[in-house]
């Protein structure tokens, strides 16, 4: 066989033609048609990698630490503070508002106050004068939101069931319940409307979309018994 150069000669020996061709250094040369079954798989493992490799948010190590750094401080036991009645350091209660009608609804960030509050420019959380969220903090909260919103690594709650593709349903909003007088102990009064109750505590959300969570025992009667109404009509709508 001659070989002159840097040309190369084909080899026949079990190969078409344009497969291979076995240059002058002894080395072997596959022809682009003969290397793009090889691209096609190189790439095909690169996107399963990658998709493979993305790791679920973990309330621990991700999210936990957003919240200790920027909201302890007003929304804690630790902080012994616990403004508008939420508290995040307390998992039991800060289960209780993770739900279809909590700050937080599983799978469904644009439904979640919680992730508006931290997101909007008008009245936002943190308040005025403290650091916010950071867009990467954002994210990771928005993340862990839509993968469920668990607090133990369980794939978190569901906001109605799920479709037969196994995707969750979005639950049909309700229309809003009407503005009432809420009444405390101490004689104020504010209007806002009727959201749900969270264990001894009535949640309710004022015309500026600001929610509160009071216990019944800081309303007055009368409130109390507006509270227990609003919850025993709820309970009685969703009766099949």
């Amino acid at each position: 066989m001659r070989r002159s150069g840097h040309a190369c000669d084909r080899s026949h020996s079990g190969h078409s033609p344009g497969d291979l061709s076995i240059c002058a250094a002894g080395s072997v040369r596959y022809s682009s048609a003969a290397m793009a079954p090889l691209r096609i798989t190189l790439l095909l493992s690169a996107l399963l990698t990658l998709a493979g490799g993305a790791r679920a948010v973990d309330f621990k190590k991700d999210v936990r630490p957003i919240l200790k750094a920027k909201c302890y401080g007003c929304h804690s036991e630790e902080a012994k503070k616990e403004k508008a009645g939420y508290v995040f350091d307390n998992l039991e209660r800060f289960a209780g508002d993770i739900g279809p009608k909590g700050q937080i609804v599983p799978h469904d960030p644009e439904r979640s106050n919680f992730l508006d509050l931290v997101t909007r420019d008008k009245d936002p959380m943190p308040p005025s004068g403290k650091e916010r969220l950071s867009p990467a903090e954002i994210k990771v909260l928005r993340q862990w939101i839509e993968e469920g919103a668990s607090l133990d690594g369980s794939g978190g709650g569901k906001p109605g069931g799920k479709s037969s593709g196994g995707l969750p349903t979005r639950q049909p909003e309700a229309p809003p319940a009407p503005l009432q007088d809420w009444t405390n102990t101490e004689g104020k009064t504010i209007k806002a409307r009727y959201v749900r109750m969270s264990g001894e505590a009535v949640v309710i959300k004022t015309a500026e979309n600001k929610s509160f969570k009071v216990p019944l025992a800081k309303l007055s009667p009368a409130t109390q018994d507006q509270a227990k109404a609003a919850a025993a009509a709820e309970a009685k709508a969703a009766a099949p």
